[in-house]
C-alpha cells in the first residue's frame, strides 16, 4: 500500500484528506493514523458525542518499512523481511495503544466497543509473515487466507479473558453496530447481529448457518458448522475442521453427498450475488479466467 513515510506515493499517489485536497505527513503513517484518531475520540468526547471510527491502518503491509528505532529493536530477527515485519507490528501495537489511551483519558473506554481484527491472512510470499499452522496465504480461500485474529473489547459488558469458539465473520459486524445504535438495517445482510454473543448468551446459529467466499472465479469456499467445503484453482476439497485447521485430509471421497450439496449451496448463493466489476489492471494482475464453472 501507501509509502509509510512519503506524502505521494509513485504507485497510489498522494495521500489525501476527507475532501480530497493533498494531506501532510508529518511523521511514520502509522503513528499519524494513530493520533489523528485519538484527536477526533477527545473532541468527540468531550463534546458529549457519540461517536463511530473504522481505523483501517495499513499496517503491516508492504512496502515494509519502519522507524529506525523499531527496526534496532528486531534487528535479531533473522531474515530481513521478517525483522522488518515484527518491526511494524510493535510500530502498530504503540499506535493502538495510543488510541486506547485516548479512549481511557476521555473516560470512555468503559463504555466503548472496541474491535480488532485483520482483513485477510499473511501475504507469507512478500513481507515475512507467517500463518502456521494454517493452509496458503492472502488471496487464496485456505484458512492461511481467510482465518484472522479478531479480539473485542467493551469494559462495562463483556469479561475479559474469554476465548469463545463461535464461528463470525466481518459480514456480522455491520448489523452489530447498527442493533447496538438502535438502527434499522436491511433484511436481506448475510451478517449476523452478535449483539446476544457480546452479553454472554450463546448463539448456535452462528455454527449452523453457512458462510461463503468467492475470490476471482477460480477460488470458492463454504463453510457450514465443522465442514468446509472449498476450492483454489484447481484443487478442490471437503475438510473436517474440528481435526484439523491445515486442511491436510481431503474427505470428499467419503462425505461426497455433503460435499456435493455445499458446492450446489455455493451456486444457489453465487447466483444472488453479481460479479464485481474489475478495471482492466485489477484483470491483468488476476491472471485468471473468467469460467464460473465446477
Amino acid at each position: 500500500m501507501h509509502d509509510y513515510f512519503q506524502e505521494d506515493d509513485p504507485y497510489w499517489g498522494p495521500i489525501v484528506e476527507g475532501d480530497g485536497t493533498p494531506a501532510e505527513l508529518p511523521q511514520y503513517l502509522t503513528f499519524e493514523l494513530a493520533d489523528r484518531t485519538s484527536a477526533f475520540i477527545r473532541r468527540q468526547a468531550k463534546e458529549h458525542n457519540p461517536f463511530f471510527v473504522w481505523l483501517s491502518f495499513n499496517a503491516p503491509h508492504t512496502p515494509m518499512e519502519a522507524p529506525r528505532h523499531y527496526l534496532d529493536k528486531t534487528k535479531h530477527i533473522e531474515g530481513k523481511r521478517r525483522s522488518t515485519y515484527a518491526a511494524m507490528v510493535m510500530a502498530l501495537d504503540d499506535a493502538v495503544k495510543t488510541v486506547m489511551n485516548a479512549l481511557e483519558e476521555s473516560d470512555v473506554i468503559n463504555n466503548t466497543v472496541i474491535i480488532f481484527m485483520s482483513d485477510n491472512g499473511g501475504p507469507i510470499l512478500h513481507n515475512g509473515s507467517c500463518n502456521d499452522p494454517l493452509r496458503g496465504y492472502k488471496a487464496q480461500l485456505w484458512e492461511g487466507g481467510v482465518r484472522v485474529p479478531f479480539f473485542i473489547i467493551w469494559p462495562d459488558h463483556i469479561p475479559a479473558g474469554q476465548v469463545r469458539d463461535e464461528i463470525i465473520s466481518s459480514l456480522d459486524l455491520y448489523p452489530t453496530f447498527a442493533a447496538l445504535a438502535n438502527a434499522q438495517t436491511p433484511n436481506t445482510l448475510e451478517g449476523m447481529n452478535l449483539t446476544a454473543l457480546l452479553n454472554g448468551q450463546p448463539m448456535p446459529e452462528l455454527f449452523q448457518r453457512e458462510l461463503f467466499w468467492r475470490f476471482y472465479s477460480t477460488q470458492k469456499a463454504v463453510r457450514h458448522g465443522d465442514l468446509k467445503w472449498v476450492r483454489v484453482d484447481k484443487e478442490k476439497g471437503l475438510y473436517d475442521m474440528s481435526e484439523s485447521v491445515r486442511e491436510d485430509n481431503n474427505i470428499s471421497d467419503t462425505h461426497s453427498q455433503d460435499a456435493e450439496m455445499m458446492r450446489a449451496s455455493w451456486v444457489e448463493w453465487n447466483k444472488d450475488n453479481p460479479k464485481i466489476k474489475l478495471n482492466q489492471r485489477q484483470i491483468m494482475d488476476s491472471n485468471m479466467g473468467e469460467s464460473d464453472a465446477e
